[in-house]
């Protein structure tokens, strides 16, 4: 789960930066008022960050810091200060409520009540707000940033208030009067005016956009939300969208392992003679492959041997010369042999290579002069010469094309009468040449052959079955046996020697991200946060890298789910809102429920769970979320301080599967109505689970006080760490509630990330 700050805030520099709202002042009924606000360290004058001269409403710091909320002017001001200075210079939330009835003035700091008093009277009504600086003289701009700007036409309650603080809102949530966001550099909002005034943009209903004075500029909001994102190996995904924290979410990650071929230098792959694979004319020939640094020729495709001395001619063979550069050659009559060669060398990393054979012609007139009889309206004939296209000559060609990974590595022409084919296999892995066979040192993850001449463009791309053209098409993912089939046209290939392996190639294999059930749509960052894989283990809420635990998870894990396949759309969504009962095939380790005693995994393994001694024990959490009429509360563990975890040995799996719940319901677990334990892990950011490898049969290896979780079905046992909470979650379905900017949920290394 990774946070998705964004830079919404103002960033005013205390000159002359500030903005108008008109139709936005909250007074005259109930109302809550709330924003971040990072006030500027030393500052010895008062700093008003929101005003209504109209009314005197205004909320801002002393010249001591402390934080006040007036309204009313003179001898009449209603007047609310904090007891203590705000001066740490670091972001903080702010919110202020007024009972119209009760006349109650509340003001909270990040969430918890600061101060309250009883007014003598009622702010009068008005119109306007002004931020970032006073509406009255001395007209002093606040130095500072202000994010989050929100206005509700109710009074909210603490737990309100602090549950949404931290999220940016919707606009589509009850009671919300107003919502404002800087979004200059996203949105280049410029009215059409002409005046070049940039807006303070908002998002609820009212609609209620101010404008600017000065040009700020912006910085990252507090609130943020989070992402989804998931590595496995070298690949790496990360949500397109982002998502509000506080909320039950499922999600899941699906690794489609795309499988290869390895060639060892000795081996190779071959089909009995087809005719359909006799192409002598128009070709394309795509080869997915990664060769090993061997300063010899290897052969990628052949159909037949070239200089064989048996008859016939080889319609194709693509090898890679000794110093990288490829090589297309074909028989020609005779038999003699030709060569063609590409002007640059690959590399030794994954590539895509393709050589394209187009037949052409061209056409040259053969002009002469001849003379005809021409008789005149006197009856007068002569002869006179005219010009004459005497024939066409047509000469034929073939223009053979290297392309590597989209770009042009050459084309040379061909005049001659071409190959016509001959009788023998067609070979992966392996090229003939005369007495000599030059094998391949790598791996080829694909092989496609074309009937004919494909576009630049169209090489490398998806392509159906049945696509126009397409003679074969060997993909290699069995992964299994000595048979490899061609999806295309049914010649299917018999390994000789060559060895399943994982596609080295990073975009062959699929890794998806699901949220709620749903793929969802996702891309891949430039930079991977995570590629720290740690110590061989598998960690949930957090990362144990080398002993040392960090990117703690702070939120509700509940359900958690490894399994040894790619699970498609329709089985995500089957189990989406159900246990798990029975054996399931594939299904790696499955902790469904939280029991104090340990956490269990009930399937094949016994990777069982089992606490960490404090202050690393994650402890039991209510979570208080219903999605149910009949809802059903099963144990669930909280994790809230630095070092708690909980381990088990390392785990392999294809998907890692995930539920839970938000911190902050169970912060606030004295507003919700005790009931049974949960079944949800709750962390909040401090406390893990982490899963090491014991060579020897289950064994309890506990923590203080006997609490674990148990992996029923691999051996060895593992520890939680840090004070680990049982918490309700919901029966109809199960989430990750992610609280915190970035943390891990799961993390497994392995010897081997790629086989993951």
């Amino acid at each position: 789960m990774c946070g998705a700050g964004r830079d919404f805030g103002v960033d005013l520099d205390g000159i002359n930066d500030g903005m108008k709202i008109d139709n936005a002042n909250p007074a005259g009924a109930d109302f809550t008022i709330e924003m971040w606000l990072k006030h500027t360290t030393g500052r010895t004058v008062v700093d008003t960050i929101v005003s209504c001269g109209s009314n005197g409403l205004a909320l801002g710091f002393t010249a001591d810091g402390k934080f006040f909320f007036t309204f009313g002017t003179g001898t009449a001001a209603e007047t609310l200060t904090t007891p203590t200075p705000s001066t740490d210079g670091a972001w903080h939330h702010w919110a202020v409520t007024f009972d119209h009835a009760a006349k109650t003035q509340v003001v909270y700091r990040d969430g918890r009540e600061e101060a309250r008093r009883t007014a003598r009277s009622v702010p009068a009504t008005a119109t306007f707000l002004i931020v970032g600086c006073a509406d009255i003289a001395p007209f002093t701009f606040f130095p500072g940033a202000l994010a989050e700007l929100r206005t509700w036409s109710t009074v909210r309650t603490e737990a309100e208030i602090g549950a949404l603080m931290r999220n940016r809102v919707d606009g589509t949530e009850t009671d919300l009067a107003g919502a404002w966001t800087y979004d200059h550099d996203s949105l280049n909002t410029t009215p059409g005016d002409g005046s070049g005034q940039d807006l303070y943009t908002d998002s609820s209903p009212a609609q209620h956009t101010g404008g600017l004075w000065g040009k700020p500029g912006t910085c990252v909001s507090p609130a943020t939300r989070y992402q989804v994102s998931a590595a496995v190996g070298d690949r790496v995904r990360v949500s397109s969208e982002d998502f509000r924290y506080g909320q039950w979410d499922h999600v899941a990650a699906v690794l489609e392992q795309s499988w290869a071929l390895r060639f060892n230098g000795a081996a190779w792959a071959q089909t009995p003679d087809a005719d359909q694979l006799d192409i002598v004319g128009d070709l394309t020939i795509e080869v997915f492959a990664q060769l090993d640094p061997v300063a010899t020729r290897q052969g990628l495709i052949s159909k037949g041997q070239l200089a064989d001395g048996a008859g016939g001619t080889v319609p194709y063979q693509l090898s890679v010369l000794a110093g990288g550069k490829l090589e297309f050659a074909f028989e020609e009559p005779g038999p003699v042999v030709k060569r063609f060669t590409s002007s640059t060398a690959i590399g030794t990393g994954p590539c895509r290579i393709a050589v394209v054979r187009r037949a052409g012609s061209t056409t040259q007139e053969v002009k002469g002069k001849r003379k005809y009889p021409i008789t005149n309206a006197q009856g007068t004939t002569t002869e006179q010469e005219f010009d004459v296209v005497e024939r066409v000559d047509v000469e034929q060609w073939q223009d053979i094309t290297f392309v590597v990974d989209g770009a042009d590595y050459g084309t040379t022409r061909y005049t001659g009468p071409g190959p016509r084919g001959n009788d023998g296999p067609l070979e992966i892995g392996r090229a003939q040449d005369g007495t000599s066979r030059y094998h391949l040192t790598g791996v080829i993850g694909e092989v496609r052959i074309w009937a004919k001449a494909r576009e630049k463009d169209q090489l490398g791309t998806a392509v159906e079955r049945r696509d126009d053209g397409l003679a074969a098409r060997w993909t290699f993912e069995e992964n299994t046996g000595n048979i490899t089939a061609d999806t295309a046209g049914g010649f299917d290939l018999k390994l000789r020697g060559a060895r399943w392996t994982a596609d080295p190639d990073p975009t062959a294999s699929s890794l998806t991200l699901y949220r709620n059930g749903h793929p969802i749509p996702a891309t891949t960052p430039t930079t991977n946060s995570l590629t720290t894989w740690g110590s061989e283990q598998l960690t949930l809420g957090a990362l144990d890298n080398a002993g040392t635990f960090g990117e703690f998870y702070t939120g509700t894990l509940e359900e958690v789910r490894l399994w040894r396949t790619a699970r498609t759309d329709e089985q995500v969504l089957d189990n989406l809102f159900t246990r798990l009962k029975g054996d399931k095939q594939d299904l790696l380790a499955y902790w469904p429920r939280w029991p104090r005693p340990r956490r269990e995994n009930h399937q094949h393994g016994q990777n069982h769970l089992a606490r960490r001694p404090s202050p690393s024990r994650p402890h039991d959490a209510f979570s208080g979320q219903l999605h149910s009429t009949t809802p059903q509360h099963h144990p669930g563990v909280d994790t809230q301080g630095p070092g708690e975890h909980i381990e088990r040995g390392a785990l392999r799996a294809a998907v890692a599967v995930c539920w839970g719940d938000w911190a902050r319901a169970v912060d606030q677990r004295r507003a919700v109505p005790r009931r049974p334990p949960a079944a949800a892990e709750d962390c909040a950011g401090d406390r893990w689970a982490v899963v090491r490898r014991h060579p020897g049969p289950p064994t309890a290896t506990g923590s203080a006080g006997g609490h674990g979780h148990a992996d029923e079905p691999a051996a060895g046992r593992g520890q939680l760490r840090g004070r680990t909470r049982s918490v309700s979650r919901p029966v109809r379905r199960w989430s990750v509630k992610a609280a915190s900017a970035s943390q891990s949920v799961a993390t497994n290394c392995c010897s081997s990330p790629t086989s993951t």
